[in-house]
């Protein structure tokens, strides 16, 4: 997506490049609303976040089980 020659790649390098943006301009973080991959559901930048990481904590789970039934 574009928006008068501003890409979303523009944006992102911006965020990781200021890492101040979001202290000075906390109010963004409360209303910012993102689908949840589970459904068409918005959901919070917060709740999104604990998504990723019961994802991440499972696949680091399987991962464990993986090598413990390998090395045992």
């Amino acid at each position: 997506m574009s928006i008068q020659g501003i890409t979303e790649d523009d944006i992102a390098n911006f965020l990781l490049n200021t890492p101040g943006f979001f202290e000075r301009h906390a109010e963004l973080l409360g209303s910012i609303q993102l689908t949840s991959p589970h459904g068409q559901r918005a959901v919070s930048l917060q709740e999104r976040q604990m998504e990723l990481l019961r994802e991440k904590m499972v696949k680091t789970a399987n991962n464990e089980e993986f090598l413990g039934s390998m090395a045992g």
